[in-house]
């Protein structure tokens, strides 16, 4: 089946160290030291057949470098890149750099393409004519100015047919009669189900070139969906910005975003963490964790050993006798019938069939459907399959609950970043089928149940009849969460965005349910 991601750049980060002579071994114990150049901060971006991607963003947010970055040119310092397709990149700027002949150029680039050898005078000669630059075919590169080179790098692109076109900063050199042309080529582009990518500040063309839109600021995701939702806050951003006429209040407009840039995504450098441990000179958790238990069982084992001695625990009392023929003489209780669901809260749930077949562990956040209920168990449908699970196991949750109706507006303040950055791309796979959503969306770790996306802390929750239903993601400023809304219980379930938000603040999760 045909790979619908053409090229993927997942939570990339990527830094210069601004004194190459630091001393490396002192910045493990001090991060002040580590003195980096934050270019591109937890970068995700993916690249579909038939799209034109676009990319904003002022001259701080990075966004030549994902050029760089998508073509392997450098790359980053934490995360993944992964593009093998045919990729050309045009991008005005080089035009400085190359001492090449436009012949020279052209004939490179038609090689490095893979294009037949005796096929490359007759391309030649046709990208050429195209630009309108038969007669400069002996000439450098940098002896012809910017236009003629950004149409230049417009008709290879047209005769190469690349799978991916990446173009950087053209169109604003491209006069009414290239802008159609490149418009056509965008269009074929798409039609074939190859794609591109339009990283530039000529708003007005990606507004009308792209399907999709990125919008970069200070190295990070700012926001992104469809074209007209980014354009719209991008500028109302811009609108906001320049009201503000203070030089000082300019600087500080954006100073969370500033200062976010400048610390490293922790959760994706196993060596960053290294170096935090380093710096606060903790004892691991595994050692703490062996501390305590060790303490307790001590503590455990000298009060059991008081108790058998003064007899505590040795005659039942009435209520556990009558609670011990309760349980044995209902040994197979009966169900009353309920349409309902049920979360699972832990790990490793156990689900045992009810007639033969082999139990069954889910994860923890699996989401089932709920058939019937007794005073211990739920009876639950999974796959067309009757399992039974104790009720201590499971989070009852019945749609039909007189559930407190909250703005998502109200919310989201305290969602994570790595779901609401990509909110509208996630959603979109709401309710396809676990094999659909799989061709697109690659996990770290297969399971039916729930998966983990690859490189995000983003997981996929798919229901009994294994279609997408919902994800899970880190909640935000719990605490904040826990005082606004007056939350007295462990677990908070309320409707929201067409769905119902269920926040596990033990386990600082957010669970979306998407029915």
């Amino acid at each position: 089946m045909t790979q619908q991601i053409l090229l993927r750049v997942v939570n990339a980060t990527k830094y210069y160290y601004e004194n190459k002579q630091q001393n490396k071994f002192k910045s493990l114990f001090k991060l002040k030291h580590l003195n980096k150049n934050i270019v591109l901060k937890n970068v995700t971006v993916h690249l579909y057949r038939g799209e034109v991607l676009g990319i904003i963003g002022d001259h701080e947010s990075g966004k030549e470098m994902i050029s760089k970055l998508m073509i392997k040119e450098v790359a980053p310092n934490l995360g993944k890149v992964r593009n093998n397709e045919q990729t050309f990149l045009a991008d005005v700027a080089h035009k400085s750099e190359d001492h090449q002949t436009l012949n020279e150029m052209v004939i490179r680039t038609l090689s490095l393409s893979g294009v037949s050898v005796r096929d490359i005078p007759t391309i030649q000669r046709q990208i050429l004519s195209f630009a309108k630059l038969s007669d400069k075919g002996s000439k450098t590169c940098q002896e012809i100015d910017e236009a003629e080179y950004a149409q230049l790098l417009i008709s290879i692109a047209k005769y190469m047919r690349p799978t991916v076109a990446i173009f950087t900063n053209i169109i604003q050199y491209l006069d009414e009669y290239y802008q159609k042309r490149f418009n056509e080529f965008l269009n074929e582009q798409k039609e074939y189900d190859r794609a591109a990518v339009l990283i530039d500040d000529h708003l007005h063309s990606i507004e009308k070139m792209s399907n999709y839109l990125i919008w970069l600021t200070y190295g990070q995701v700012r926001k992104e969906g469809t074209v007209k939702e980014v354009l719209t806050f991008y500028r109302d951003y811009q609108k906001k910005y320049n009201q503000i006429q203070d030089k000082n209040q300019k600087e500080l407009y954006d100073l969370k975003w500033k200062i976010s840039k400048q610390e490293l995504p922790v959760a994706q450098g196993g060596g960053y963490k290294r170096m935090r441990k380093y710096q606060y000179g903790r004892i691991p958790k595994s050692i703490e964790k062996m501390i305590f238990y060790g303490i307790t069982f001590l503590i455990g084992a000298t009060l059991a050993a008081l108790f058998m001695f003064v007899g505590v625990g040795n005659s039942q009392t009435d209520k556990e006798v009558t609670t011990k023929q309760v349980i044995t003489t209902n040994s197979e209780p009966k169900y009353i019938d309920k349409s309902a669901y049920v979360l699972s809260l832990k790990h490793d749930t156990e689900l045992t069939p009810s007639s033969n077949g082999e139990k069954m562990k889910v994860p923890q956040y699996s989401f089932l459907d709920v058939t019937g209920e007794n005073q211990s168990n739920y009876r639950l449908e999974v796959d067309d399959k009757a399992y039974i699970s104790k009720k201590n196991n499971l989070y009852f949750f019945n749609p039909a609950g007189l559930y407190e109706d909250v703005d998502w507006a109200d919310l989201e303040d305290y969602v994570d970043g790595s779901y609401l950055n990509y909110i509208d791309f996630y959603n979109s796979f709401m309710h396809k089928s676990h094999k659909q959503v799989s061709e697109t969306i690659t996990a770290d770790k297969a399971n039916r149940f729930n998966e983990q996306m690859e490189g995000q802390k983003v997981h996929m929750v798919f229901n009994s009849d294994n279609v997408l239903t919902g994800f899970t993601f880190d909640i935000k400023d719990k605490q904040k969460l826990i005082d606004k809304f007056n939350i007295t219980s462990d677990t908070w379930v309320v409707k929201s965005k067409d769905g119902f938000m269920i926040a596990d603040l033990e386990e600082n999760k957010w669970i979306f349910i998407q029915l």
